[in-house]
């Protein structure tokens, strides 16, 4: 259960702006629950609401867009049409997804012909990963 919590806090911190070192000892997993705690509460008070990349982190906990994350980390070749079959989503909701991931940094894409060929950042490598070891815990 802890351990579940070091993988939601570093998703935290990557998702509020605070770069993210893959190997994180236990004191700075608690300097950046700290600092993403302080964040939340200045942002409350200022009335944004929530703490900067509070939509991506919403978007990669629901059940579909991590579906695609993961289907993006096993590698591959992966267009809109076959991340969408593959995850059994509608071809309009895969392509929303993708494009919210693009704007956040997470994808990248370019077109080979027609097709749009999708592949994950370096970041989006991260967060996958995270989300992977989440979800067998």
């Amino acid at each position: 259960m802890i351990y579940c919590w070091h993988i939601v806090t570093i998703l935290l911190a990557y998702c509020g702006g605070i770069m993210v070192n893959e190997q994180v000892n236990e004191q700075e997993k608690r300097q950046l629950a700290d600092q993403t705690e302080n964040k939340e509460k200045k942002s409350t008070r200022e009335g944004e609401g929530q703490i900067k990349g509070g939509r991506l982190l919403k978007l990669i906990f629901k059940e579909k867009p991590s579906k695609i994350l993961l289907l993006l980390l096993d590698g591959g070749e992966w267009n809109i049409s076959k991340l969408a079959r593959e995850s059994k989503q509608s071809y309009v909701y895969a392509f929303e997804t993708i494009n919210k991931f693009e704007k956040e940094g997470i994808i990248y894409s370019k077109f080979n012909g027609k097709k749009r060929e999708i592949k994950l950042t370096e970041n989006g490598e991260k967060i996958a990963r995270l989300i992977n070891e989440l979800m067998k815990s």
